[in-house]
């Protein structure tokens, strides 16, 4: 959905029909204390980042201090994340859980103005049912969204260095966004990922200052407790690996299958479709996609569909909750698919 010029009076009552969907899913479909809610383990890294952030008893003991019914919220990004939001966690759990969710609302609004999206872009984005998902649990999926809605513009623009430490934010989640550097080699974009590397390197040092050198170590084990004590509801490959009990080897079989098709379908693609495309195929192939993720489908479906299209998608790939699970790993594919031909499609000069 292209800009066009647009009155105040309807980008102000879509942007604000955006944010009251995203308010009723953060606040009135949550239980007492929001007790299920991620946000627990985002809130508890920002308290506890240092070289105690990944420890599940300290962090578990803190939790329970705000509400005794809170499982399984380990923190499971990053520690220089963990420190970025170190201001949350001097705020108590509920003063930080609305500032929270004002800065995943006010991302949102900033990913359409940032991509210069249509206005009706805000109504699409309130009803695709997996961004929901992501406010109604508390996760991050807008903030990574503005990120990369940041850092492609400045590259856009000729900001290549600006646009590549932006991106190496990415790290955030870095299972989801590992095409990101694929999609810089096939534009030949080798400023921003020289940008990548030295942001990069810099975050690796921030971190080690707080866990060590080893701190992936820490990181990986972290995760890897955590899936022992969680029910993914996975889509894309993972989902259908794990449908079928496919061995473990497969996957980084598929990620390499993945890479190439980013590369090839992006070398000749206009700057804007081939990130949107990357990080949606980032989604499809990575070796663990929750439903929530679904969100980094947004930047293609925004670029290729109108805003009933962009809905729909959405309720087609929350179909994982339901009985009907594989519609929605299948669907993941299928909109990987058509969006290897967007409209923009132009030879680089």
């Amino acid at each position: 959905m292209q800009p066009s010029t647009v009155s105040a009076g309807p980008l102000i009552v879509s942007a604000a029909l955006a944010v009251l969907v995203f308010a009723f899913c953060t606040f009135v479909v949550q239980p007492q204390d929001w007790h299920t809610s991620d946000f627990y383990s985002f809130w508890v890294g920002a308290r506890l980042a240092g070289h105690r952030v990944y420890d599940s008893s300290q962090a578990e003991s803190i939790q329970r201090g705000v509400s005794p019914l809170v499982q399984s919220k380990r923190y499971i990004r990053p520690p220089f994340y963990a420190l970025a939001l170190w201001p949350l966690g001097r705020l108590p759990f509920r003063m930080a859980y609305v500032l929270w969710f004002v800065l995943n609302a006010a991302a949102v609004l900033a990913f359409v103005f940032v991509w210069r999206f249509h206005p009706a872009s805000y109504v699409a984005c309130a009803l695709f049912l997996p961004l929901g998902w992501s406010f109604g649990i508390g996760q991050d999926a807008p903030l990574l969204l503005l990120i990369v809605a940041a850092g492609a513009r400045c590259i856009e623009q000729k900001k290549e260095l600006a646009g590549g430490a932006l991106l190496a934010l990415c790290a955030i989640k870095p299972h989801i966004f590992l095409f990101v550097p694929v999609v810089l080699l096939a534009q030949k974009k080798y400023r921003a990922l020289l940008a990548i590397a030295i942001a990069g390197s810099f975050l690796y040092l921030l971190s080690s200052a707080m866990l060590g050198l080893l701190w992936p170590v820490d990181f990986v084990r972290a995760v890897v407790a955590n899936e022992a004590i969680i029910r993914p509801r996975l889509l894309g490959m993972a989902g259908l690996l794990a449908r079928i009990g496919a061995p473990g080897w497969v996957t980084p079989l598929g990620i390499a299958v993945g890479a190439a098709i980013v590369y090839r379908g992006t070398r000749k693609v206009a700057w804007r479709s081939s990130i949107a495309l990357g990080v949606a195929a980032g989604t499809v192939f990575a070796p663990r996609s929750m439903v929530y993720d679904a969100s980094f489908f947004l930047p293609l479906l925004l670029l290729q569909f109108q805003p009933a299209g962009v809905i729909i998608a959405g309720a087609a790939l929350v179909t994982i909750v339901t009985p009907a699970a594989i519609i929605a790993e299948i669907f993941s594919f299928a909109i990987l698919w058509f969006g290897r031909f967007p409209r923009q499609i132009s030879r680089k000069k």
